[in-house]
């Protein structure tokens, strides 16, 4: 009867280290970056150390890397930079971050991500803008199913707070 209790205890007891899943390079923000010259990138930060992880039905999803979320965020935005040959740690155009808000709703099956973006030519600033990106998602009662789908759903968030910024008119006059 205790092999019984303890084996059913198993999935609430690891639901509560869920850890987001790796960034994955989206096609169409590599293609986004094609007229922007490389950039290096600089301090990337979060507003308040609870952005750091996220709170879904009890469970934490936290950061698959060392620094929480705005290394996560750095992180991605380096891989798309490199894939695009935009990736410079020379660059005087540098592009730094801070995190404001980070959220999933594993009940819901929406997210919200929002940083400010700087970007700084010589150390001066010549881009500062807040971005926001949201997802919606097919979400279940059950939190078996409905947490690592909300965890899924996070990479893509992030793509689409990336694509936010590329696409963005003011930042890419900045990074030309």
């Amino acid at each position: 009867m205790k092999h019984l209790l303890a084996l059913a205890l198993v999935p609430i007891l690891t639901a509560c280290a869920l850890k987001a899943p790796p960034y994955a390079v989206s096609i169409n923000n590599v293609q986004a970056l094609e007229t922007i010259r490389p950039v290096n990138l600089g301090e990337f930060k979060v507003a308040n150390p609870s952005l750091d992880s996220i709170a879904m039905r009890g469970s934490q999803l936290s950061a698959p890397v060392n620094g929480g979320y705005a290394e996560y965020l750095k992180q991605a935005l380096a891989q798309e930079l490199d894939i695009a040959h935009k990736l410079d740690p020379n660059s005087k155009t540098t592009v730094s971050a801070e995190l404001l808000e980070n959220d999933l709703n594993s009940n819901s099956g929406q997210g919200r991500i929002k940083a400010r973006f700087v970007v700084s030519r010589d150390k001066n600033q010549t881009f500062r803008k807040e971005m926001t990106a949201n997802n919606e998602w097919q979400t279940s009662f059950a939190a078996a199913i409905a947490l690592p789908e909300a965890a899924n759903n996070y990479p893509i968030l992030v793509q689409k707070l990336l694509a936010e910024l590329f696409n963005d008119s003011d930042f890419q006059a900045a990074t030309k």
